[in-house]
């Protein structure tokens, strides 16, 4: 499933980018789609009928969840869930939390290789898209997305890990 990703990744750039009315958020999705399915079970993803057509409402779930919680945020009403997560924690622990949460991120960026460093540090803070990054870097677009996938997992594992401790 992963190959057919990068086969299609123009058309579905092209599809997410339209979607979205941003290249950015499109790149954006297509990594967490990237991410989502190399994180899936073979078996699950063995029983798909027709990988292309899954693969392509994946994607416009992904691009829709994103639209939503951008309306959401936006509109400044947050939902019933966020509105108990905001009533029940007050905003000095929201914040020391938040800046738990930054250290534990500064901390894993520092520990990543030094190339997938560069790559995350150039896509995710400076908005440079991947081709750019693959040409400046001297690498391949896949290489770029190998470097983001690990990098983004790297982050999650991290933050998951130090929501575990006591």
């Amino acid at each position: 499933m992963l190959s057919l990703v990068q086969t299609q990744q123009s058309e579905l750039l092209a599809f997410l980018t339209q979607k979205l009315s941003s290249h950015h958020d499109a790149e954006d999705v297509y990594q967490s789609l990237f991410i989502k399915l190399s994180e899936s079970s073979n078996d699950t993803l063995n029983d798909v009928r027709d990988p292309r057509s899954y693969l392509f409402r994946m994607a416009n779930n992904m691009a829709i969840d994103l639209l939503r919680k951008r309306n959401r945020t936006n509109n400044g009403a947050p939902s019933d869930i966020e509105a108990t997560e905001l009533n029940s924690v007050s905003s000095p622990e929201r914040i020391f939390m938040g800046q738990q949460q930054a250290a534990v991120i500064k901390a894993t960026i520092a520990a990543m290789p030094a190339k997938r460093r560069q790559v995350f540090l150039l896509f995710k803070f400076k908005n440079v898209n991947r081709q750019a990054i693959a040409q400046d870097l001297g690498l391949s677009i896949d290489a770029v997305d190998k470097h983001l996938v690990r990098a983004l997992k790297d982050c999650k594992d991290s933050l998951e890990e130090a929501n575990d401790q006591p």
